[in-house]
Formats: structure tokens, C-alpha cells, sequence
């Protein structure tokens, strides 16, 4: 039971290492990741700077497709990015989580989308975040 809360939002809290390495409309980027949240049956991610609303990259992606690649379709996937305040979800695109030796989740994304005056395309993307556990008082 204790497990279960460690598994919230870390929203906050600077509990999640690790970063994503894209490159975002061909410009090379490295998001720190500041969220991890394990929630109904999915993880979400999200890497950037937390206390900005653009430059924001979220994926959502569920715990029972673990190890395996998912391409852009299914309403339980999902790759964001913000742009000038406004969160758009890809149109397109492919990603990849899993567990990692030793704790937490790596992976592989690429995604496309678009909003009204703007689009966004991330390639070449790679990710490694992790939660620690906690340590005993």
C-alpha cells in the first residue's frame, strides 16, 4: 500500500531525474524531465521547464504496452507539445517506453502536429526518466 501513493504525481516536488534529447523542428534539444505520473493504467511523462507554458513536451503512454513501439492513433497514446501557450497533440509520429534495469522508463518518440499559425515536428527523440525511491528516515 505504501507504494501506491509513492507512484502519484511528483508534481513539485523535483522527485524525477532524467531528460529528453530531440531535436524540435531540427534544432537540437535537451528537456530535463520534472514530471512522472503513474495513473489509471498509464504513464505519463512530461520534460521542459515546469514552470514555462511552451517548450513543454508531454507523452502519455500505457503500462500494459510496455517494450513495445505504438504508432500515433489509439486515444490511450498520446505526444504533446506547447507552443505559444497552447498544448497541441501530434497528428502523427511513434513512441516507444520501457522499464529500465534498475528503475524507471527509457524510450524512443517522433511526432508531428500543428495549430492555427504554427507546427511542430520532433525527431531523433530519446528519453530517460526515473523516480527514486524513497529513502528511510
Amino acid at each position: 500500500m505504501a507504494n501506491q501513493s509513492a507512484d502519484k504525481s511528483t508534481s513539485g516536488d523535483k522527485a524525477v531525474t532524467g531528460a529528453l534529447d530531440v531535436k524540435v523542428n531540427a534544432e537540437p534539444k535537451s528537456l530535463a524531465a520534472f514530471q512522472l505520473i503513474d495513473i489509471l493504467g498509464s504513464l505519463v511523462f512530461q520534460f521542459g521547464d515546469a514552470s514555462s507554458t511552451t517548450g513543454v513536451v508531454s507523452t502519455k503512454f500505457p503500462k500494459d504496452k510496455l517494450g513495445q513501439t505504438l504508432d500515433y492513433g489509439p486515444t490511450e497514446v498520446n505526444v504533446s507539445y506547447s507552443v505559444d501557450d497552447e498544448t497541441v497533440s501530434w497528428e502523427g509520429g511513434k513512441i516507444k517506453v520501457a522499464a529500465k534495469a534498475g528503475g524507471g522508463y527509457e524510450g524512443t518518440l517522433q511526432a508531428v502536429g500543428s495549430a492555427a499559425g504554427s507546427s511542430w515536428t520532433l525527431s531523433e527523440g530519446s528519453f530517460e526518466i526515473t523516480k527514486p525511491t524513497s529513502v528511510p528516515a
